[in-house]
């Protein structure tokens, strides 16, 4: 058993490792041939990926997606096996997912992940030939069909990342780009980073109060039998005026609004039919309501039903 030599200025060489491919028995010439290839590139990766500035510098032209912008990117398209296609459009600074149901995204997975994907590099690119030549096919790499298929809008102009099976070490994966034939290896981070399901695009935050948090006279629980209404004052700041008037606590309501009601979360998505039956959850007549508005004008509302 050998491995490729490296040569001395640190690169693999192509025919070394193709040569030991083709070392393989021919009915498992397919299987090895993955296995080969993860195990050149892991020991690529311990004893030769420590560069010079220069190499460094020269690893620029290695970006798996070139001209690439995610500050002009609009709209994300992530299609994958058994899995609704999700799509997610910018509006302003926040991600809104558009399919498979209109709802508030994840903003940060999003921009995270257009983030990695610019800074993404390939370590080993696999040539139609050096695929051909091991009778090796797409769909031996994870590829045809892709696990995921990500399609993004950059100004007037679509790109398209295909994105494979994991090697079996080295934390690295195969991906195709746009309509490129060439199959390139790469960090597993762009998989890893990528949400796995339409729940995990959703934004987890119960109520969306970034819009209104500077902009909202009145906090009211209701029923008024054992609830209450706070209003601005321009006096004291707030003012109880149901059940009875009182001063308030102008810096406790404003943390109340500001600060707590924004951080409850989504611990899971029960059902978004709009004609489902809402007596089984407590909500047909709700148990108790929160509600923030702006004059007669609710801006918010948030119903309580019962617990799980």
């Amino acid at each position: 058993f050998w491995v490729p030599s490296f040569g001395c200025g640190g690169a693999i060489k192509r025919h070394d490792w193709i040569q030991w491919l083709n070392w393989t028995d021919l009915n498992t010439r397919q299987t090895w041939w993955l296995v080969a290839t993860a195990i050149v590139l892991a020991l690529y990766i311990a004893f030769v990926d420590p560069r010079t500035a220069d190499e460094n510098a020269a690893n620029i032209s290695h970006a798996i997606l070139t001209d690439f912008n995610r500050d002009q990117v609009s709209q994300i398209e992530v299609t994958g096996t058994n899995q609704p296609p999700v799509r997610l459009r910018k509006s302003g600074q926040f991600w809104e997912m558009e399919a498979p149901i209109h709802y508030p995204a994840q903003t940060a997975a999003a921009e995270r992940w257009l983030r990695l994907l610019g800074q993404a590099t390939w370590v080993l690119r696999l040539t139609t030939n050096d695929i051909a030549s091991q009778g090796a096919k797409l769909a031996d790499f994870g590829l045809q069909p892709p696990q995921w298929t990500v399609t993004l809008t950059q100004g007037d102009r679509q790109r398209v990342v295909h994105l494979g099976n994991r090697l079996a070490v080295g934390k690295q994966l195969y991906v195709q780009v746009d309509d490129q034939p060439e199959i390139l290896v790469t960090d597993e981070l762009l998989l890893d980073a990528l949400p796995p399901t339409v729940t995990d695009w959703r934004d987890s935050g119960l109520v969306p109060l970034s819009d209104i948090a500077s902009g909202f006279d009145r906090v009211e629980v209701r029923p008024s039998t054992n609830g209450y209404t706070l209003k601005t004052d321009p006096v004291y700041g707030w003012r109880i005026t149901q059940p009875n008037s009182l001063r308030g606590d102008a810096d406790l309501i404003s943390q109340l609004v500001g600060r707590i009601i924004p951080s409850w979360r989504v611990e899971d998505f029960v059902t978004d039919d709009p004609n489902v039956d809402l007596a089984p959850y407590g909500l047909q007549t709700p148990v108790q309501e929160l509600a923030v508005g702006r004059g007669t004008n609710d801006l918010l509302d948030v119903q309580f039903g019962q617990s799980p």
